[in-house]
């Protein structure tokens, strides 16, 4: 009578070490890779985080940074740049170290190679690639210099360093996000705990 009710139990056991080791790989190591980052070795790392060269009562709130990506790009469906001039403001915050957009522009490069070019009927004017090519020349500060996309944004290494270093200075969703991983993950160990007591 014992063996079926120890199999299920074991079988419990099994599924939540999965579960646990599957939201652990997710939230430690998917969300900080992207086949979009290149990372280069030749590159020495600079960890220097620089604050922004916008005027403060100039910079993007969390709320609006997040709008302004929502209405500059599709990472639903087709993965397209839905409004150029909402995108170039985007990015000129996201290059210039604005901190509540940085994140956002992370998102926007992990989605932008599933450009699907159908969504051209649906309102998708073009590819992350196209829209750069095409209004690179008004990627610029307000003085009208160039700007130029900061390395971290295509380093894996320094993603994750400035993804804590952000949570730990209080910036909301870096903190946000680094709060629900670790609570999530603690839930996780408590449940395999409680198992393993289940069998004991």
């Amino acid at each position: 009578m014992n063996h079926p009710r120890k199999a299920v139990k074991l079988m419990l056991i099994f599924i939540s070490t999965l579960m646990v080791i599957s939201i652990c790989l997710f939230y430690f190591c998917f969300s900080a890779q992207s086949k979009n980052y290149v990372e280069s070795e030749a590159i020495p790392m600079d960890y220097t985080i620089y604050p922004s060269t916008i005027p403060e009562n100039q910079l993007l709130r969390i709320d609006e940074a997040e709008q302004l990506y929502r209405h500059a790009f599709d990472d639903q469906v087709f993965y397209g740049v839905v409004d150029p001039d909402n995108l170039v403001k985007f990015i000129k915050h996201a290059w210039q170290w604005d901190k509540n957009a940085m994140p956002y522009y992370y998102e926007l490069l992990h989605w932008e190679d599933l450009y699907d070019g159908r969504g051209k009927e649906d309102g998708i004017m073009m590819s992350f690639t196209e829209f750069i090519r095409k209004y690179r020349d008004q990627l610029v500060d307000n003085a009208g210099n160039p700007l130029v996309e900061p390395k971290v944004f295509r380093s894996i290494k320094m993603r994750g360093y400035l993804w804590d270093k952000f949570a730990d200075l209080k910036y909301p969703y870096f903190a946000y996000r680094k709060a629900g991983g670790i609570a999530l993950v603690d839930i996780m160990r408590k449940e395999w705990h409680f198992h393993v007591q289940m069998i004991n």
